[in-house]
């Protein structure tokens, strides 16, 4: 099939679109950049003549900046507008988990596709109203709209293996409480093979895939530990110990030093959301492909 893609030069389109081809997939790039008092061409144009494709992959987005909202519905908009100029039948929107509620607090509270939406930041905000705009536009012009919805994604580089998480196991400082908490991310490599067979798929599909790959950050710790040579991973600790170094770390932030806890680290350490993929397992089948356990031992060490 031919699959146009947008944001293909970024971390995840490098990585898909190897896949896909892989998978004898004919990718095309589409520059999708916005410059500020330029609107941006519909469609692929060569030659005057707009190239068909089978599907669109639509990967461009802003994470930060003070326009991060409106630039990524506008580009979502875009996004569809080509499809419908290029024929496709499917379109695919890489999305985010940040759009569900993270309200509960709640030990082991079980995040699915069917949870609520409730985004916080201006990034998660800006994800969800893309996957609106998308489906109200595509609607009309008879496109599939596939929304999926990866946590964290890690893995192909070192730079995108936890590099902080192995810092702290390989100074021996990782500190967790007794009742520690969730790591909720999925490997580049299981994101790439579901859009694939995504991309693949004879028959209609429409709505959103959470993609997520959780486990208990002991058990990464201790994974992780056994490729740095080191028998545990981590310390555990009482929760007071582990406030205290919070607090102590947000000091030193705010004096202008670093040191390896602070409030934002221990927070995701104690995560006690699990985010399953529920949908994906049951309509797609072999959940995950690759797998945390294997994802990490491939990282580059």
């Amino acid at each position: 099939m031919r699959v146009a893609m947008t944001g293909a030069s970024g971390y995840l389109g490098k990585h898909l679109g190897s896949t896909l081809t892989s998978h004898g997939h004919d990718v095309m790039p589409i520059d999708q950049r916005i410059r500020p008092g330029i609107e941006p061409i519909v469609g692929a144009q060569f030659g005057g003549n707009v190239i068909q494709a089978d599907v669109l992959l639509h990967l461009a987005a802003q994470r930060r900046g003070a326009d991060t909202e409106t630039t990524n519905v506008r580009l979502a908009e875009h996004a569809t507008q080509i499809a419908e100029a290029m024929g496709v039948r499917r379109l695919i929107h890489m999305s985010s988990a940040g759009v569900y509620s993270r309200d509960s607090e709640r030990p082991g509270t079980v995040i699915d596709d069917g949870s609520t939406t409730n985004p916080r930041s201006g990034y998660e905000r800006s994800k969800l109203r893309a996957e609106q705009a998308i489906d109200a536009l595509a609607r009309g012009a008879g496109i599939e709209t596939v929304h999926l919805r990866p946590v964290s994604v890690f893995g192909a580089d070192a730079a995108h293996c936890l590099p902080n998480l192995r810092r702290l196991i390989a100074r021996g400082w990782l500190l967790l409480p007794n009742d520690s908490g969730f790591i909720n991310f999925v490997h580049i490599q299981d994101v790439a093979e579901i859009t694939a067979t995504l991309v693949s798929r004879s028959s209609p599909v429409f709505g959103s895939y959470l993609l997520s790959d959780a486990a208990r950050i002991t058990e990464v710790a201790d994974a992780l530990g056994a490729t740095l040579g080191r028998k545990r991973g981590y310390t555990l600790v009482p929760d007071s110990l582990l406030d205290f170094a919070a607090r102590l770390g947000d000091l030193a932030q705010w004096l202008g030093f670093r040191l390896p806890l602070n409030s934002e680290s221990v927070t995701a350490i104690r995560e006690p959301r699990i985010y399953v993929s529920t949908r994906v397992e049951s309509e797609l089948g072999g959940w995950p492909r690759l797998g945390w356990r294997r994802g990490l031992a491939a990282c580059p060490s």
